[in-house]
């Protein structure tokens, strides 16, 4: 589960990055 969060929030950073 915690995996999954961190998971997201690098998505997130991805996200804002591009």
């Amino acid at each position: 589960m915690l995996v999954l969060l961190l998971w997201k929030f690098k998505v997130i950073s991805d996200n804002f990055a591009s």
